[in-house]
C-alpha cells in the first residue's frame, strides 16, 4: 500500500471555505463518493516501478518464476514516459522471459 494517506476529512477541511461559498452541505466528499481516504506513493516514484513491485509479489504468491509468465496485460492510464509503453518497462523490471507476450488492451487479441 502507498505510504501517504489523505482522508476525505482532510480534503474537506481544505475545501471548507469553497464548500460554504457554494452552499454545499458540510463534509460532502465521503457521502457523495464513498471514499474515506486516498493513498499516494512518494513523489517522483515511477509508476512502472510500483506496477513491477506488485507483479513480482503476484508471481511469488503464485509460486512460479518470472520466466514462466506467458502474458503480461497492462491497462495503466498513468504513464511515466510517452514511449516505451508501461508494459515494456514492467516486463523488463520483473524479468519476464523473452517469449512473454505483452498486451496493453483489457481484452487481449488471443488469435493475433
Amino acid at each position: 500500500m502507498p505510504p501517504h494517506t489523505v482522508t476525505s476529512g482532510e480534503l474537506e477541511d481544505r475545501l471548507g471555505e469553497v464548500t460554504a461559498r457554494l452552499e454545499l452541505p458540510a463534509n460532502p466528499i465521503q457521502p457523495l463518493t464513498g471514499i474515506a481516504e486516498r493513498r499516494f506513493w512518494d513523489e517522483g516514484l515511477p509508476v512502472h516501478q510500483v506496477a513491477a513491485r506488485v507483479a513480482r509479489q503476484a508471481i511469488a504468491a503464485a509460486g512460479i518464476e518470472p520466466e514462466q509468465v506467458g502474458l503480461l496485460i497492462n491497462t495503466s492510464i498513468c504513464k511515466d514516459f510517452l514511449e516505451p509503453s508501461m508494459a515494456s518497462l514492467i516486463h523488463g523490471d520483473v524479468g519476464l522471459g523473452r517469449n512473454a507476450r505483452i498486451s496493453t488492451s483489457p481484452t487481449p487479441a488471443w488469435d493475433s
